[in-house]
């Protein structure tokens, strides 16, 4: 009767077949019985088949039939994999369709073999060993896929062409009857486990106003279609819009709450597999709204330096891109910004002591930070002169820039610097005071220190003057004219110059006179000095010649002039009154 039905029914029913002829028991099925039948210790159901609770073998085909009518709501799908030898992992994938009711049931394995021990007497299904069962919550709409660990004896694995996996669901219960929800079997050769292929995303596509949340539900799918459980689902977003994702790992489901307009692509991968979705932000574009340096506020001594690092927000709250900034600094305290542009991550190293604001602009949108330099006021110390070496020529010109330092090595505006040139050479320095950046006109050949000084700091730079050596070039007298009375005296001095206008030592200077006047020279040779003695009166030109040059003066000598004689005047005695 089993046997006819099991081959009316080949694809809606079956059955597992309990070896006991000349086992010698009479034990009544019950756990009793459980325990010791067969000599197997384990899960071996009390009753495996629905609604055959006391159908009678004359009706078996009644019974069936009528279970068969009933629909269910659970899918079974079994595959297996080869551990090792004869040790296969069974794994069972149980279903509740969607407009199913969630339940708790007993997965139920029971490896069987056909023709054993030999036909025809038990051709069909004969339990192997121990029927593994294991519990699991289904909800609607959900799978869950049971692992069961199933060797194979020796028999079994020898004739495997007529190996039968037989599994089925049923209410959990500690004997029977239960109720059976659905069963499957499995033959040789096993389907492959199922693995996942696919993972869709619920909504696939969808339109967020900027600001609002919505919420997607990630489901996989293996190689035969059916519902794979995600294990470790990964939520991830590109494209052009921005936004949040809670939870974005470690659940099938994840809300996102959008931050900024634009396109962009939902994500969501397990073991090497994603699905994704895709979301459209409607709102404004975004735009650069406010910018915030860490850290906003510091101290520092002089010398320190702190790495500043800016993020900037757009009008939604979400992060912009800070590509073109441009930092400066103000106060009364400074500092070096290292670069000072094109980064969002600059160094500042404080230099003066006082209190520094530290700011950085994009598109008109600024954010600041405040430091408190410490360190002694900034004064003086140093002053460089550069060029520090020069050559050139007389007439040549020189740009001279001083620069002054503080205590700290950090420059310092020299606000009265006065410039002064020594040496055997000579310049003329435009302007010489109140300037750090002077003119040096070169005026006389030779080696020179043109020096800068301000409040007791000086410094200096060498220069060499090249030129022609000095030579005697002009000679003047003073005075260059004048009158004198006849046997009157009077001192002259000649002076000479050289081709630079440079006084130079007259060699062996000889006086002369020449004209109608005449006087005489003491001494008349050998001396830039000289008294002159006038002795004739008339017009004269007097000289003072040395190596081939000579200088003049004019002179008048005249006679001597008496005083002019006063007018006698009388005086008048008051008259008496």
């Amino acid at each position: 009767m089993v046997s006819d039905l099991l081959n009316d029914y080949s694809n809606r029913f079956t059955g597992v077949k309990m070896h006991v002829n000349n086992d010698g028991y009479e034990i009544a099925w019950g756990q009793d019985r459980l325990n010791n039948f067969h000599g197997i210790a384990g899960d071996v159901p009390t009753l495996i088949l629905d609604g055959w609770r006391h159908c009678p073998p004359d009706d078996y085909r009644y019974c069936l039939e009528q279970q068969l009518n009933e629909p269910t709501d659970v899918t079974i799908q079994l595959s297996a994999d080869q551990v090792s030898g004869a040790a296969w992992n069974i794994h069972a994938t149980v279903c509740v369709e969607a407009s199913g009711a969630s339940k708790t049931m007993r997965v139920q394995i029971a490896p069987t073999l056909d023709d054993y021990p030999n036909p025809p007497s038990y051709s069909r299904n004969c339990l192997m060993q121990d029927v593994l069962a294991s519990d699991i919550t289904v909800a609607a709409g959900a799978c869950t896929t049971t692992v069961t660990r199933v060797t194979f004896d020796a028999i079994s694995q020898s004739r495997m062409d007529d190996v039968r996996i037989i599994a089925w669901t049923e209410t959990p219960a500690f004997s029977g009857p239960a109720n059976v929800f659905q069963a499957a079997v499995m033959a040789w050769p096993f389907p492959a486990a199922p693995v996942l292929t696919t993972i869709s995303i619920d909504p696939a596509a969808v339109e967020v106003q900027n600001g609002d949340q919505q919420n997607f539900a990630a489901t996989g799918a293996d190689q035969y279609g059916g519902s794979y459980a995600l294990v470790n689902p990964n939520w991830s977003l590109s494209g052009e819009c921005n936004g949040t994702l809670n939870p974005a790992s470690g659940s099938p489901t994840t809300g996102f709450t959008a931050s900024s307009p634009g396109s962009c692509v939902l994500s969501c991968s397990d073991n090497g597999v994603t699905g994704s979705a895709s979301i459209t932000v409607t709102g404004d574009p975004p735009q650069l709204a406010n910018i915030s340096i860490l850290p906003s506020i510091g101290e520092l001594d002089v010398g320190q330096q702190v790495l500043l690092t800016a993020s900037g927000t757009d009008q939604y709250g979400a992060d912009f891109p800070l590509t073109s900034l441009i930092w400066s600094k103000d106060g009364g305290g400074d500092g070096d910004l290292i670069p000072p542009a094109g980064t969002a991550t600059p160094y500042f190293y404080a230099t003066v002591p006082g209190t520094c604001t530290v700011s950085c602009e994009q598109d008109e949108i600024a954010g600041t930070a405040v430091f408190e330099i410490n360190g002694d006021p900034a004064v003086l110390t140093s002053i460089e002169v550069s060029p520090a070496t020069s050559e050139i020529a007389v007439d040549g010109h020189i740009s001279f820039v001083a620069t002054g330092r503080d205590q700290y090595g950090n420059l310092l505006t020299l606000e009265n610097p006065i410039w002064s040139v020594f040496g055997t050479g000579d310049g003329n320095i435009d302007p010489a005071h109140g300037s750090s950046s002077p003119i040096f006109t070169a005026t006389y050949p030779g080696a020179c220190q043109v020096s800068v000084s301000q409040g007791g700091v000086s410094g200096s730079a060498e220069v060499v003057i090249i030129g022609d050596a000095p030579a005697l070039a002009a000679i003047t007298i003073s005075p260059s004219s004048a009158e004198l009375a006849l046997f009157d005296q009077m001192v002259f001095t000649a002076t000479g110059t050289d081709q630079y206008g440079y006084e130079i030592e007259l060699a062996d200077p000889a006086w002369t006179i020449d004209g109608n006047g005449e006087g005489s020279f003491d001494p008349v040779n050998g001396s830039t000095t000289t008294t002159f003695t006038a002795s004739a009166e008339g017009s004269a030109q007097m000289s003072c010649s040395s190596g081939g040059i000579d200088g003049s003066a004019v002179i008048e000598i005249v006679l001597r002039r008496l005083p002019a004689p006063r007018r006698a005047t009388s005086r008048h005695r008051p008259s008496a009154q």
